[in-house]
């Protein structure tokens, strides 16, 4: 007979799941850790630069912050002994930078754009003042690049949302780049779709898509009509994209082409959306000339491409109240088709279908010359 403790195999299992539960919130802690800094690596940009007064000498102990103009989001940091600071990963978005010391005007340089990868220098001048006071300054930014010597070149929400898209593919945008080309292999169909391109000659499996820092890349692609990217979001919700073609930096990898760096939204201190539809249907086109001529109508063909985006904070009324704090962003797209097909000359004999094209006989009456002709 065994006599067996029940409370020690209670203690026991409480003790398993305490481990157990321990060891899934270490794993889910280091995979968000660790996500958040390959995210970083490529989809976010940086301010950096010195503070200086009016002679040009550095103003040490100064302070600088850089403040999210969409969400609200401020970091600070004190500057070097040389006047230095830099602000790393930061977001795609406008930001609003402001440097102030003991002894100072507080300066202020709103509406700083910084895009995917950019390297933005922002020299903050500061005037002899009383703390109080405020200047804002407007920073004009430089149209030459020199932190990166990548060579490509920046698509905004504007142009993605208004240039005209063949199958609202964004990835067809990236032939606008300078030395990219269409794959020639590429049919019609597979051109709408897949996105494919060379760039200063490489074959097309060498591009590298990013999607928020995360590889793109559908490696089980056919090559002919195939997409080459995995998830394809619409363009109402892309930030921006980059396009980088060559020079580009070490830190990507893998691609020998093209670089296609997208960046998809994120929500705001205000709502923001819309609700959009393409369509096509054959009852606006004229018939075919051969169908027409052989007295036929035209296929049925419908083509409805449909779907909303909405971003904001998380505001829930008496409970939570997610200004400056907590936000949200969501897109939804579908495409549905229906597409006949027209013969007008190379269709089912009687015979044929009859017998469930295992009859061929009707064929031969359409053959000429005998087996001595041959």
């Amino acid at each position: 007979m065994r006599i067996f403790d029940e409370t020690k195999i209670c203690d026991q299992r409480l003790i398993f799941g305490r481990r157990l539960l321990a060891l899934v919130v270490r794993f889910v802690v280091l995979a968000v850790t660790f996500t958040g800094i390959l995210q970083a690596q490529v989809d976010t940009g940086t301010v950096l630069g010195t503070v200086v007064d009016s002679t040009g000498a550095a103003v040490p102990k100064a302070v600088v912050s850089i403040k999210n103009e969409d969400t609200g989001l401020t970091q600070q940091q004190t500057v070097n002994e040389t006047g230095g600071y830099i602000f790393t990963a930061l977001k795609v978005g406008v930001y609003t930078l402001t440097g102030q010391a003991s002894g100072f005007e507080l300066e202020e340089l709103p509406h700083i754009s910084v895009n995917i990868q950019q390297q933005l220098v922002v020299t903050i001048t500061l005037k002899p003042g009383k703390v109080t006071e405020t200047v804002s300054v407007s920073a004009a930014q430089e149209a030459l690049q020199k932190e990166d010597a990548s060579v490509g070149q920046i698509v905004d929400e504007h142009a993605i949302n208004n240039l005209p898209l063949n199958g609202r593919n964004f990835t067809l945008l990236a032939q606008l780049a300078p030395g990219t080309t269409t794959a020639v292999y590429d049919n019609g169909h597979g051109e709408l779709q897949s996105g494919t391109f060379t760039a200063n000659g490489v074959i097309t499996t060498f591009n590298n898509y990013l999607l928020d820092g995360i590889p793109n890349n559908n490696l089980q692609s056919d090559f002919g009509d195939g997409n080459a990217f995995t998830i394809l979001p619409p363009p109402e919700g892309l930030a921006e994209f980059k396009v980088e073609t060559g020079d580009y930096s070490a830190e990507y990898g893998r691609s020998g082409g093209a670089i296609v760096n997208a960046v998809t939204k994120s929500g705001q201190n205000t709502f923001f959306g819309d609700i959009w539809e393409f369509n096509r249907n054959s009852f606006f086109d004229a018939n075919d000339f051969f169908l027409k001529r052989a007295g036929q109508p035209r296929p049925p063909y419908s083509r409805n491409q449909f779907g909303f985006s909405l971003g904001g904070p998380v505001n829930i009324p008496h409970l939570y109240h997610g200004t400056n704090r907590t936000f949200f962003f969501v897109d939804y797209s579908s495409l549905r088709s229906v597409q006949g097909e027209a013969y007008t000359s190379s269709v089912p004999t009687a015979t044929e279908q009859s017998s469930g094209f295992t009859n061929f006989t009707d064929l031969l009456t359409y053959q000429t010359g005998t087996q001595t002709d041959i």
